[in-house]
């Protein structure tokens, strides 16, 4: 077997003066998406088992990762629902607990609490300019 080549791919960071590295897509994407993924359902157990509140995770989040938002932002971005399918699909697919949905993800999708696009989630976007954290 051969080891693909990387391939010529279209740099998105040199506006933000990011660094550019020379990866191959084919190879990296799974191992990048499956983590976020993850961390974010890890984020969801993490609130039901008491951790922290959703504002605490979030900040914690942004400020000791230096990530833009918070993981019930953008789960709440993305769509509750859209993620509680997607890990019905993985978890079928590799029967890993991991990927099974949490309990509070299913019970806000079945409530309709859908995130951003539904105007309740994790926050709620009543007041689109100033979202105020739920209490869950």
């Amino acid at each position: 077997m051969t080891t693909p080549k990387p391939r010529p791919s279209i740099v998105h960071g040199e506006s933000h003066s990011y660094p550019v590295l020379p990866l191959r897509d084919i190879v990296v994407f799974p191992h990048m998406i499956v983590p976020l993924f993850v961390g974010r359902e890890k984020s969801i157990r993490a609130l039901e088992e008491g951790v922290g509140s959703v504002v605490d995770i979030d900040n914690s989040m942004k400020l000791g990762c230096g990530y833009p938002m918070g993981p019930f932002a953008l789960l709440d971005f993305v769509g509750l629902d859209t993620t509680y399918y997607i890990s019905q699909i993985m978890f079928d697919e590799f029967k890993e607990k991991r990927f099974a949905a949490p309990p509070l993800l299913k019970r806000m999708v079945l409530a309709g609490w859908n995130g951003k696009k539904s105007g309740r989630g994790f926050y709620d976007y009543s007041d689109s300019a100033n979202p105020k954290a739920m209490s869950l």
